[in-house]
């Protein structure tokens, strides 16, 4: 066994555990202020009573109170917002603790974000900028890598509350589990599937999900235990050589039903449940008062708006009738790619802090928040182009998408995912897996690609 390093103290360094991003992320605080309106800012009871322990001007802890009790979350408190901002927020955009005190006597949450770190159970570290940040999504400034010291500053706070995932490769086929690093090479693998640009975006999805239920059948399950050599070099040249086949399973697919279209809308509605927007208003007004609107907008007859004002008034047109005309811009392409990248190379589509889904529900969860993402930026191009207001005499016309309608549309997607326990409901897992799958996904699929080539 090797011996760690000793300090010219005598000390022993503990070595720093491997850490694993996509470097191709890059982020510099543009000061926008989104995350100090709309979002809950989490603090515990040390960070409360550092923070009222400060002299602020205009901020007097002993007569007014800046935080309220976290109901979600027991033991934790909210910052106060006033006018839908952090009460913290100065009118110049800057945070007043900050600007007296430093970055250090921030809270975590404050100083964590746009950082997702999760401390792995084999003592690896993941690390990923997440793109419900404007920031993230220009893909500006300094590229995360340039971020170490901070990411393993961070990670000292983070292991205070044991923070890590649990996800694993499969369910019960399989005892005891295949380690991490194997599931880390098939996330890599499926990586390099759906980054196969020259294969249509919907034959990439399509093969990863037959794919995955091969694997996770009795028959291939053998395959991610021992994952040898082969196991690459297998799932690539099966799909190269057969791309054709999937091609086709799309295009043969039988057309999409109502049930494909009310799973899919009710899974897209989970997506635009934007909690923070409702917490702030009484149980019935708030929960309670968006049941209808959910119950419309999955009979096709509502608007998303109704459910979270990020979204367009889609009054008028359903989010099968927009996904099929939509063709994206090679700019909505990469940063598609991009997020999915980012994903399987950190493992953070299985979720945590908010639903933990084992790797095949995350697989399927990223497949649907693709094709969710689609959907939705051709609802903000739908809007944008008014097309909303005549579907009847557009049909057969293409709805062009570009990298500001994908942008907008990826930001809540993943905010959701996040921060909803929506996606971790036991019928929402079932549901997922009845609709991302080969024979259920090729109808939606075939709206995707379309009849148009996506240049």
């Amino acid at each position: 066994m090797s011996k760690a390093k000793k300090s010219s103290r005598g000390v022993s360094d503990t070595p720093k555990p491997r850490y694993r991003y996509h470097p191709d992320q890059a982020w510099t605080c543009i000061g926008c202020g989104k995350c100090c309106t709309m979002w809950d800012i989490p603090v515990t009871r040390e960070e409360k009573e550092r923070i009222e322990a400060l002299e602020i001007p205009e901020f007097n802890f002993e007569k007014e109170r800046f935080f309220i009790p976290y109901k979600r979350f027991g033991g934790l408190f909210m910052i106060k917002k006033r006018d839908e901002k952090c009460v913290f927020l100065g009118s110049d955009g800057l945070c007043v603790i900050h600007k007296h005190h430093g970055e250090a006597v921030k809270a975590l949450a404050c100083r964590l974000y746009p950082l997702h770190i999760l401390q792995w159970v084999d003592g690896e570290v993941s690390a990923s900028f997440r793109f419900d940040c404007n920031a993230v999504l220009l893909n500006e400034g300094r590229k995360i890598s340039e971020h170490e010291g901070e990411i393993f500053k961070l990670l000292s706070e983070l292991r205070q509350s044991d923070a890590q995932s649990n996800a694993k490769f499969t369910s019960t086929r399989l005892n005891p589990q295949p380690p991490l690093g194997n599931m880390r090479e098939v996330a890599a693998v499926y990586r390099e599937i759906l980054l196969r640009n020259d294969h249509s975006l919907g034959v990439r999805l399509h093969y990863a999900i037959c794919l995955l239920e091969f694997h996770t059948s009795k028959f291939g399950i053998g395959h991610v235990a021992k994952l040898d050599d082969e196991f690459r070099t297998d799932a690539l040249d099966y799909m190269e050589s057969h791309a054709d086949e999937f091609e086709y399973a799309i295009f043969d697919a039988e057309p999409s039903n109502k049930i494909h279209e009310m799973i899919f809308n009710y899974l897209l509605s989970g997506f635009a449940r934007v909690d923070e927007e409702v917490r702030s208003k009484s149980f019935l007004t708030g929960r309670v008062g968006r049941i209808v609107p959910i119950l419309k907008f999955i009979m096709s007859k509502g608007s998303l708006r109704t459910l979270s004002r990020e979204y367009p008034d889609t009054s008028g047109l359903s989010a099968f009738n927009a996904l099929e005309p939509a063709v994206l811009d090679w700019e909505s392409h990469a940063l598609l790619e991009r997020y999915i990248s980012v994903q399987l190379s950190s493992l953070h589509f299985c979720g945590n802090p908010g639903p933990t889904l084992t790797f095949e529900e995350g697989v399927r969860h990223l497949v649907l928040a693709i094709v969710v993402t689609v959907s939705i930026a051709a609802f903000h191009s739908a809007e944008e182009s008014g097309r909303l207001k005549k579907t009847e005499n557009s049909k057969g016309e293409r709805l062009f998408v570009n990298v500001k309608h994908t942008t907008a549309a990826l930001r809540i997607v993943d905010h959701t995912f996040y921060h909803s326990p929506f996606f971790g409901l036991r019928h929402v897992r079932r549901m997922t897996k009845w609709l991302i799958s080969e024979r259920n996904l090729s109808p939606i699929l075939k709206l995707l690609d379309g009849p148009f080539p996506e240049t």
